[in-house]
């Protein structure tokens, strides 16, 4: 998960010491500390016994003490002319805690959010566009469009006259999130892929009234549609008492659901954080000598034994386990958009991919549907088991009998991870007897030292060698005889990642 998914509204106060104190109050209870991100305020910074920004700072002082990593989100929606949306800005710098969010209203152009940019350079903006106490029918009598695409036109809108002002050092993008219902998500981040995060207000589950909102979602539905942030302010704060639902039990209720939801913070310009994020990332703890402790694990490449007596697998200190990431549709769709961007850069649309088992099925499922082209997948037949005694993984071959690979079909491969290529070895022989070409390898990941093989291109969304090392290293030696070494790694997962959390 790593993100908090919660952004907690204190408005309807009048007096900032009453806020301070159910701030501290909220952040001590158990299990909310957790979830919440920012606490969002647009009333809440008008208070009289106290200035905006010496709320924010208190607010952040607070989250400190009770060592919270929670942010400001300064719900302003500024809708002025560039130079009044500026100062106003201004008025704000350097009241946000670690981290802050500022909403802007679509009525603000582009040169108006290039000023923003300028003047509060770490704060994330947050583009408003259609109110969720709008329904979509009054958005279409008002304006023509339904939320979705008139949000999608403003976005549009905005970035074309952002990107005529910016210069090279400015951001690429003229905001950073998208404030819409859970609603529209999903449409969203079909058109607009991983650009954005989406902040979703209306959430509001079964046991709780529909109040002022009219675009609603529940907390599970709107994070497994792609919400980013969830604004919840009733739901966290009161609860339904005619219904019987205390705040506290909603809060419970909430975080319950949250929690079974599918949520996964995606990081757009680091595959590898993401990964992370999913909980499929392992590195050997380090002593305080600067020596790798172990387990290690075990990578699926072999070398021959000098005395000819057999094969070993080579060995490392990091695992990519794309396993963890493959589970998840909205993860699943960020690392194969990015992987068919390379696919087709480097040879247009392939008529088939194929999927390397079982790591690279779920991938070229997604790449196929996004590129349109066949995929096909081999199946694995095993002829050895593994044995820790010898120092052995175990031992497949890959057949090719479920589907279709058609004379003269330019293929590519699929995998999740590119590590020694042993897996392409073993399906070179198939494609070529099908009379179809292998065009090159491509996968999410590649540890590999290799940029090609058998003269083909070695494709990766993100290319990372890592060391690798024979069972007799003099780096890893001590650690094998001692048998610390996960042989299976995804299947030993739970021991590895125990292993992390111990340095």
């Amino acid at each position: 998960m790593a993100q908090k998914p919660i952004i907690l509204p204190f408005d309807g106060y009048m007096k900032a010491h009453e806020i301070l104190f159910d701030f501290r109050s909220m952040l001590r209870e158990s299990g909310t500390n957790d979830l919440i991100g920012y606490v969002k305020g647009n009333d809440l910074f008008h208070c009289d016994d106290m200035p905006g920004p010496t709320i924010m700072r208190a607010l952040g002082k607070i989250a400190a003490e009770e060592k919270a990593d929670v942010g400001v989100f300064l719900d302003l929606k500024l809708a002025d002319v560039k130079d009044t949306v500026m100062n106003t800005a201004r008025h704000y710098l350097g009241s946000f805690p670690s981290k802050g969010i500022l909403t802007v209203s679509d009525k603000v152009g582009g040169e108006g959010f290039l000023k923003l940019r300028r003047v509060l350079p770490d704060v994330k903006l947050a583009l408003v566009s259609v109110l969720t106490d709008m329904s979509k029918e009054d958005c279409a009598f008002r304006w023509g469009h339904y939320p979705d695409t008139m949000i999608l036109h403003m976005v549009r809108r905005i970035q074309a006259e952002y990107e005529k002002v910016r210069g090279e050092k400015d951001p690429k993008y003229a905001f950073d999130l998208i404030v819409c219902s859970a609603n529209e998500v999903a449409f969203l981040r079909h058109v607009l892929g991983f650009t954005y995060g989406y902040i979703c207000p209306g959430i509001r589950d079964a046991w709780m009234a529909k109040g002022q909102q009219k675009r609603i979602a529940g907390a599970k539905w709107a994070l497994n549609q792609g919400a980013t942030y969830l604004v919840m302010g009733a739901q966290m704060t009161k609860g339904n008492p005619d219904a019987g639902v205390t705040a506290q039990q909603s809060r419970q209720m909430t975080l319950d659901e949250i929690k079974k939801s599918n949520y996964i913070e995606i990081i757009p310009d680091n595959p590898l954080a993401t990964l992370t994020n999913c909980d499929g990332y392992y590195e050997s703890p380090i002593d305080s000598e600067g020596k790798y402790q172990g387990p290690l694990v075990a990578y699926a490449g072999d070398y021959a034994l000098d005395d000819g007596s057999g094969k070993k697998n080579f060995v490392g200190f990091v695992y990519y386990n794309f396993a963890k990431a493959e589970q998840y549709p909205l993860v699943r769709d960020y690392y194969a958009r990015q992987l068919a961007q390379v696919i087709v850069e480097q040879f247009g649309v392939p008529d088939a991919l194929i999927a390397a088992p079982m790591g690279g099925i779920m991938t070229a499922v997604e790449i196929g549907r996004i590129l349109g082209c066949r995929t096909i997948f081999a199946e694995k037949k095993v002829t050895g088991l593994a044995d820790s005694d010898t120092g052995k993984k175990e031992q497949s071959v890959l057949i090719i009998d479920r589907h279709e690979l058609r004379p003269g079909d330019g293929a590519v491969i699929i995998e999740d991870t590119i590590n020694n290529v042993s897996t392409p070895g073993k399906l070179i022989d198939i494609i070529k007897e099908r009379g179809a070409t292998l065009l090159g390898i491509a996968a999410p990941f590649s540890r590999s030292q290799k940029t090609e093989w058998e003269d083909r291109p070695i494709l990766a969304g993100t290319h990372q060698p890592l060391e690798q090392f024979k069972q007799n290293d003099p780096a890893v030696a001590d650690l094998v005889a001692a048998d610390k070494v996960a042989w299976k790694p995804k299947q030993q997962w739970p021991v590895l990642k125990a292993a992390m959390e111990e340095k």
